[in-house]
């Protein structure tokens, strides 16, 4: 199993910014990942539990509803194929403190364990 997470901080965020540089889903704020991801042509949003989903298939984006620990965060798995099973490459930008982003990610792996699994993917 393969699972690449890459998680910035409020701060690494702001270090990040005023570099100009983007984060590891592609975007220098979660506001601007969510306006840019949502608009994509053929992107289908959905809600689940309050968090908004876009699928643009083989990419997944996750962004976490007002109200939850690690808000404002988003998070990008790309489904892919390695050594003839299903692996997840995530990234997360995350702008909350430290400790709910890191909550966030555990959390995150857990779903994304089962999500291989229910694509045939675990070995």
């Amino acid at each position: 199993m393969f699972i690449r997470a890459t998680l910035l901080s409020a701060t690494a965020l702001l270090a990040a910014v005023e570099a100009g540089a983007q984060s590891g889903v592609g975007y220098k704020s979660v506001a601007e990942a969510r306006n840019a991801v949502t608009a994509l042509p053929g992107a289908k949003a959905s809600e689940q539990q309050g968090w908004l989903i876009v699928k643009k298939m083989p990419v997944m984006w996750s962004f976490a509803p007002a109200g939850h620990e690690a808000y404002p965060t988003a998070v990008k798995r790309t489904v892919g194929q390695r050594d003839g099973s299903f692996d997840i490459d995530m990234s997360v930008l995350c702008e909350a403190p430290k400790p709910a982003c890191d909550r966030l990610v555990e959390g995150f792996k857990s779903l994304n364990d089962q999500m291989k699994r229910n694509l045939g993917g675990a070995r």
